[in-house]
């Protein structure tokens, strides 16, 4: 398997991992639970559908996945260098993200319009009837 094709599953096995959080009320600022093996990516809280349907978009399977990050944890300098290029295509997905809300006037999901702050859950009530 190529590289490039794990690096763009991987991507985009977090954006739907963070998708996912959002859904639920996470904080997307905050880091996510920390994980302990190379099967983490293939646990949930993905449900194994989107995965599978993520891995399938890829030409991957399941235990390829596994193999490859089995593969990349005994071989750290790789990892570490195959996960920059996970962040770098992150960064640069959140980056056009930004870039097109700018251009439609919309700000990035989870952001309030330029000049506001948001309010706290507990103080969004008050600010209605101010």
């Amino acid at each position: 398997m190529a590289d490039s094709t794990l690096v763009s599953t991987l991507a985009e096995l977090h954006l739907a991992e963070a998708r996912l959080q959002n859904q639920q009320g996470g904080d997307a600022d905050r880091a996510p639970p920390r994980r302990s093996s190379a099967d983490s990516l293939t646990a949930p809280p993905l449900p194994p559908a989107v995965r599978d349907s993520i891995l399938a978009r890829h030409g991957m399977t399941n235990r390829q996945l596994r193999v490859a990050l089995r593969y990349y944890v005994r071989h750290p300098e790789q990892y570490a260098a195959l996960y920059g290029r996970v962040v770098d295509t992150l960064s640069a997905e959140r980056e056009a993200l930004r870039f097109e809300n700018e251009r439609s006037g919309e700000p990035p999901d989870g952001e309030p319009p330029d000049g506001e702050r948001a309010s706290p859950p507990a103080f969004r009530q008050n600010d209605a009837r101010d």
